[in-house]
């Protein structure tokens, strides 16, 4: 009987060590990966229903999708991101293109109205203007070789120099000079047509990098504190899948609303001003022209032609 007996106990004990791991880990793998999935699944889905709301300026229904999926993946910060973004044009309760400034950074001089900075200005009329928001510092972009608007105004300068460079010490200068436009009016400057002294051309913006730009007009090639300069710098930033997907996949009216409510001004602007080059008697795209460029108190220029210029590529 006790051999018996010894057999049945080490039976049972066996069987029961056995079943240790397949009580933990076994089950938990089999509810884990189901929610994380699912979480995942919620996270994409809410996130893509935000932007495809913002592109379409229904902010407050993008508000509450760009929250659940922060419930779905709490500490995101591409929903939290989204959330922040979205928040204030939410509030605004209206759907009017408005440029809400977000980043802040490095001091930006985009015209000159009097006190502000008389470099940019002849007299009190004519003024150079960056397209840029005054009260901003850097500004962003999605793109390798984003384009730069300013408002040239017609004066005695017979030269515009564009110059570009990354903040990181020691950075080569990439530059253009051109003749000045004929006539007044805002011009594009594509940055892929900038040469550095050796005529080597400006590779693609990295993301995460800084740069610098200045523009100015010659009106005195022998004394630079007599011509018209404004600058700026600029980052490249990357976007999420979920965005970049819809940038990638929406029309331009769905492409200027993403833009402008993730803090892409260059895009925003670049883009609308394309659509207006191609389409110069829509009504729709000169009234969100209008918006945008009052939403960043540069009103005075918004019914100013756009010019083709020698920097233009379009």
């Amino acid at each position: 009987m006790k051999p018996t007996i010894c057999v049945n106990y080490l039976s049972l004990i066996l069987a029961f060590t056995a079943a240790i791991p397949l009580a933990i880990s076994p089950i938990d793998s089999v509810i884990s990966a189901p929610t994380i999935q699912a979480a995942t699944n919620s996270y994409d889905r809410y996130m893509k229903l935000g932007y495809r709301a913002t592109a379409k300026r229904d902010y407050r229904n993008a508000l509450v999708n760009f929250r659940k999926a922060l419930q779905a993946r709490p500490g995101d910060r591409y929903a939290t991101t989204a959330i922040s973004n979205v928040s204030s044009y939410a509030a605004r309760r209206e759907r009017k293109l408005v440029f809400i400034p977000g980043i802040k950074g490095a001091p930006v001089n985009r015209l000159g109205a009097g006190s502000r900075n008389p470099r940019s200005c002849l007299g009190d009329t004519t003024c150079l203007f960056a397209l840029i928001p005054d009260n901003d510092r850097v500004l962003l972009t999605t793109a390798a070789y984003p384009k730069l608007l300013f408002y040239v105004p017609q004066t005695s300068g017979k030269q515009i120099e564009l110059l570009f460079r990354s903040t990181a010490n020691n950075a080569k200068t990439y530059q253009l000079s051109i003749p000045a436009p004929a006539r007044s009016g805002i011009v594009s400057f594509d940055l892929s047509t900038l040469k550095d002294a050796e005529g080597k051309s400006l590779p693609p913006l990295e993301i995460g990098n800084k740069y610098k730009w200045n523009l100015a007009i010659i009106l005195n090639s022998d004394n630079n504190s007599e011509n018209l300069v404004v600058d700026g710098v600029i980052e490249r930033q990357q976007v999420n899948p979920e965005l970049a997907e819809l940038l990638q996949q929406g029309s331009p009216s769905d492409r200027i609303s993403l833009y402008t409510v993730n803090n892409f001004w260059y895009d925003a602007v670049a883009t609308l001003y394309q659509e207006r080059q191609a389409q110069p008697n829509n009504s729709s795209l000169v009234d969100d022209w209008t918006s945008l460029l009052e939403s960043i108190d540069l009103g005075v220029i918004a019914k100013e032609p756009l010019v083709e210029c020698c920097l233009a590529k379009n």
